[in-house]
């Protein structure tokens, strides 16, 4: 069908809304806080495609080519209207001239009553009061948009994509001559739950919202448009370059902060966390891109910027709009270089903090969260450490999760603006044969190579993925290779994450503690592991070597804290924080997927089990067939799964030969994970699935149970032996989710801050 019923965050103008004959069409808020179409019944949909047609976010292109734009400098000469304005007023004076021409405004209120910025339509200037000033804030249109007269005059302002929108109707019903379109250089526009939140903790201190005003000038305390005014003569104006000034009005009292001195608003805001998601890659509308006649805006930059009083940007994109301002009345207009008028705008489209805006926006839902502690998690995106960092790690057995931290962890890196090298230390080499590390034989090889097994078949693909992703530096064979190179270059080098300190199959290489490093170079660990309830005697002295040498050192269970600290005697804070792969969020592991030749069919368990670190059989299979039976689901393996008679009876699919991005996609899809791989159960925590994670009963590997015990789902810890009956793997996937969010922030400030300090 020829609609945008499948439209999905989208820029939410409601132009859709306002043309749809049938009025199917309802704009709504999505769980994210933005605007986005939705069609109540799809049945009376008659695919005329109009919809569609106006819809600036389906389109690559503006609306209409832009003519050579002409840029002004411009203020009010009216004081009073300088000073309630956000900028030089210019806006306020277009709407009122066009008003006495015979226009009707349609612009944009903060409505008290109904909590919302709302586009309005107004006839006389005492309507056009409300709409002075900027609004942070997301606009409702359909309301306004509905009672507009075609064959009326009006002037249309709003957001660029809001604007192309409108453009796309007006043309299509030829009535561009009836219309004069204004929009302004835009940052984009936050969650309305962003604001709704900072509107709930304003009102504990001022009570019920009676004014609001995102833009003030004036150091006073104005309840209204007449007060604002009047106020000039009794207050200090506030320099307009320091206008980011919140000046609420409540029930009770006043509520004033600036951007300036971090209001937390702002903060949110101009930090990109919170913006819609068509704010950034698809907004077309930066610049000198418009669909408008005219754009208005803050002028920045050198020219003006000892003027304390107020100065607009003002730019004309079609004759119309040359028409419009060459006949305003109470306007000072000086002509410059568009250079001059745009400098200090946004002329690129925004990047998107991707982690930090699926944080912010998840803990945005959850309304216990202090509005400040969202506030600090966008704080991992603001500084680009620019610094090169060699990464030494397990990567080359053929494990998931080895391949998956290590890809994990490079990303976090590069997304912190580090350049960051895999270190390829060749694992295992000559020196693990020689004390005893089983050698492939030339037959294994050749199986390998011909993949004639699925273990075969997994290793060529995890070997495919590593040499597509991997950033490599050159081989290193052996230790003595890597104690042969100059370090020097890197700033930082770090080890982790996986069990890269585990002395059970490390058998003394101290290659993962940095042994081969000159005293000089920084050294950090990120989320290393033991997998050890405490170190064979003999690899003491060894341990403590190394370690204490590191200038920051995190682990991913306490075990390791008690090692370092206790056993060690190493005199240093220990953190936990989490494994890389759950640094990254389920949405970027999802970017994987279409890679995918996975198809989901019914219902199903995802079972993944290791059985090298403690054997959890048989009863691992005594809970799978438990739980399938219970629940009706049938069974995929990823891993640990020969044949029915092992597995209790049970029937399973084998997928031991999956991809990386079927290993993904399988958890995704998957209805239950039932693993004893650490990182099966970090990928189900990720997704959100209901999870069985079977541990060992001497807690001597404590990996899992430090994790799951953080998130508060001791229920899904399964020592072997637990009665059955007893095993409830569902859980508050909420409340799961923000406490990953809030330990995911948390992990990447400490990496952050381990490589900066």
């Amino acid at each position: 069908m020829n609609n945008i019923q499948n439209t999905k965050n989208c820029y939410g103008c409601g132009v859709c809304a306002m043309v749809c004959g049938k009025k199917i069409i309802s704009i709504v808020l999505n769980k994210d806080g933005f605007y986005e179409p939705t069609i109540s019944d799809s049945s009376r949909c008659t695919g005329c495609g109009l919809c569609v047609e106006v819809c600036a976010f389906a389109h690559d292109t503006l609306a209409t080519p832009n003519m050579p734009q002409v840029s002004y400098a411009a203020w009010s000469k009216d004081a009073r209207i300088r000073t309630i304005c956000s900028s030089g007023g210019v806006g306020f004076e277009i709407a009122k001239d066009l008003l006495a021409e015979g226009y009707k405004v349609c612009g944009v209120r903060y409505n008290t009553e109904n909590k919302r910025a709302e586009h309005y339509i107004a006839t006389e200037l005492k309507e056009l009061i409300p709409s002075a000033g900027s609004k942070y804030i997301q606009s409702y249109t359909v309301e306004a948009f509905k009672k507009i007269n075609r064959k009326e005059k009006y002037l249309i302002t709003g957001t660029p994509c809001q604007i192309d929108s409108f453009r796309r109707y007006i043309k299509k019903i030829k009535a561009e001559d009836n219309f004069i379109l204004m929009d302004f250089f835009c940052h984009g526009t936050p969650s309305i739950y962003t604001w709704k939140r900072y509107e709930q903790m304003v009102e504990k201190q001022v009570g019920p919202l009676t004014y609001v005003s995102w833009r003030n000038k004036l150091s006073g305390q104005p309840n209204s448009w007449n007060m604002s005014i009047d106020s000039e003569k009794h207050n200090d104006r506030i320099n307009w370059h320091d206008s980011y000034n919140m000046l609420i009005k409540g029930e009770k009292q006043f509520y004033n902060s600036k951007a300036s001195q971090g209001d937390i608003f702002y903060q949110l805001f101009f930090r990109n966390a919170c913006l819609g998601k068509a704010c950034y890659s698809c907004c077309k509308y930066k610049y000198n891109h418009s669909s408008a006649d005219i754009r208005i805006g803050d002028l920045w930059g050198k020219t003006y910027e000892s003027n304390q009083k107020g100065v607009s940007a003002l730019i004309a994109f079609s004759q119309r709009g040359r028409n419009v301002i060459q006949k305003l009345k109470s306007t000072e207009l000086v002509k410059h270089p568009f250079e001059t008028v745009t400098e200090g705008q946004i002329s690129h489209r925004l990047n998107e903090p991707q982690t930090a805006r699926i944080v912010v926006l998840s803990l945005l839902r959850q309304k216990m969260i202090p509005l400040k502690l969202i506030e600090s998690t966008t704080e991992i995106n603001q500084e680009k450490l620019m610094k090169k960092i060699g990464l030494i790690t397990i990567y080359s057995v053929p494990n998931y999760g080895s391949v998956l931290q290590a890809y994990a962890t490079q990303e976090v890196l590069k997304k912190m603006g580090t350049d960051c090298y895999i270190i390829n230390y060749t694992y295992p080499n000559q020196w693990h044969y020689s004390i005893g590390f089983k050698k492939p034989n030339l037959k294994n090889k050749v199986a390998q190579f011909l993949g004639v097994r699925a273990i075969h078949r997994k290793q060529k693909k995890l070997q495919a993925f590593k040499k597509k992703y991997f950033h490599f530096t050159k081989e290193y064979p052996t230790l003595d290779a890597l104690r042969q190179e100059n370090w020097n270059e890197y700033d930082v080098i770090a080890t982790g994450s996986d069990q890269i300190w585990n002395a059970k199959y490390l058998k003394g290489d101290s290659t993962f503690m940095l042994s081969y490093l000159p005293d000089n170079i920084k050294r950090i660990s990120i989320a290393s592991s033991f997998a050890l309830k405490s170190l064979p005697p003999q690899y003491i002295d060894k341990y403590k070597k190394h370690l204490s040498k590191f200038n920051a050192l995190s682990v991913r269970e306490q075990n390791g804290i008690n090692i370092i600290n206790n056993e060690l005697s190493i005199d240093k804070e220990v953190k936990i924080i989490l494994d890389p792969t759950l640094l990254l969020s389920k949405e970027e592991w999802l970017n994987l997927i279409p890679r995918s030749n996975f198809h989901k069919t019914s219902k199903y368990i995802l079972f993944y089990m290791l059985d090298y670190a403690f054997n959890p059989k048989p009863y691992i299979f005594e809970v799978t067939a438990y739980l399938a039976t219970k629940y009706g689901y049938k069974v995929i393996a990823l891993e640990g799964y020969k044949k029915k008679e092992e597995a209790c009876g049970i029937e399973m699919t084998d997928k031991t030969d999956a991809s990386i991005y079927e290993f993904i996609d399988l958890f995704a899809n998957a209805d239950m994970v039932i693993t004893s791989s650490f990182h099966g159960t970090a990928f189900a925590l990720n997704f959100g699935k209901p999870l069985v994670s079977i541990i060992p009963n001497d807690k001597g590997d404590d990996r899992q149970s430090t994790l799951l015990t953080t998130l508060g789902l001791e229920q899904c810890v399964i020592p072997i032996g637990t009665d059955l009956q007893r095993i409830f793997p569902i859980y508050d996937t909420s409340s799961e989710q923000c406490k990953l969010n809030m330990k995911r922030v948390k992990s990447i400030n400490w990496i952050k801050q381990a490589i900066s300090q």
